[in-house]
């Protein structure tokens, strides 16, 4: 049963992969015309879709559902890619790399989740997608230099959001004095 669902994943990988991106840009719709679906801007963030009829509306956030599916993707993605992202050659200084073309993974992933974060101004979604990509991608391969890469993307982008978008500065600003507002 558990390689009947392992090859499902496989089968439909890209698929899901799809579906996650179609999901995340979603929200992009315009925001008013007589489609029965259309983004939404809440707080300056576009992470909502609204599905109207007549007098029925349903408003939802598409973002939850494609970081499921996208934990699905990476899931049979990294099976599949397993010995080839766990084949350590090459040294940077102490610390043992794979090779560069097999990073190209973490970098896209790195990019892709950054893109989410500056077309949708969702810094949480994009970054927990990529620690899911980093996360997955170490239980897969146990490289640890995959946690120091990752983190270290991860670091530069939550501090380039943080210097860019006001209301990450905000929200940083109100988790570090929680009592001053």
């Amino acid at each position: 049963l558990r390689d009947q669902g392992l090859d499902l994943l496989r089968r439909y990988r890209y698929l899901m992969l799809a579906t996650a991106l179609i999901l995340l840009l979603l929200p992009l719709l315009p925001l008013d015309g007589s489609f029965p679906i259309r983004g939404r801007l809440v707080n300056g963030s576009r992470l909502w879709v609204t599905l109207g009829w007549d007098t029925i509306t349903l408003g939802f956030q598409p973002g939850e559902i494609a970081k499921l599916v996208h934990v699905a993707f990476l899931a049979a993605f990294l099976s599949d890619n397993q010995a080839a992202l766990s084949q350590v050659t090459h040294k940077l200084g102490g610390v043992t790399t794979p090779d560069p073309r097999q990073l190209m993974p973490v970098a896209i992933g790195w990019v892709a989740s950054f893109a989410v974060m500056i077309v949708q101004r969702d810094l949480g979604a994009s970054l927990l997608l990529f620690a899911a990509f980093i996360t997955l991608l170490y239980a897969a391969t146990g490289q640890v230099s995959y946690l120091g890469i990752g983190g270290g993307l991860f670091l530069i982008g939550g501090v380039v959001a943080w210097r860019v978008f006001d209301h990450v500065q905000v929200r940083i600003s109100a988790w570090l004095q929680p009592f001053d507002d």
